[in-house]
């Protein structure tokens, strides 16, 4: 049928390691990006609050 499938741009580290297991190594490509700092903070803040929800479900 002549398709590709396009492994670039993972969504997050889960997604990484699902492609990677087709057999090709994950490349890191840097990516800047400017932000003012309240979303910055929401960003952190986002981010510790679904830490701790993946914690509290693993240790169910």
């Amino acid at each position: 049928m002549g398709l590709t499938f396009d492994f670039d741009s993972y969504g997050s580290v889960r997604s990484a390691k699902f492609l990677a297991g087709f057999g090709l190594p994950p490349l890191a490509r840097v990516e800047v990006s400017r932000q003012i700092a309240s979303y910055k903070l929401f960003k952190l803040a986002n981010g510790l609050r679904l830490r701790r929800a993946r914690a509290a479900a693993d240790a169910v």
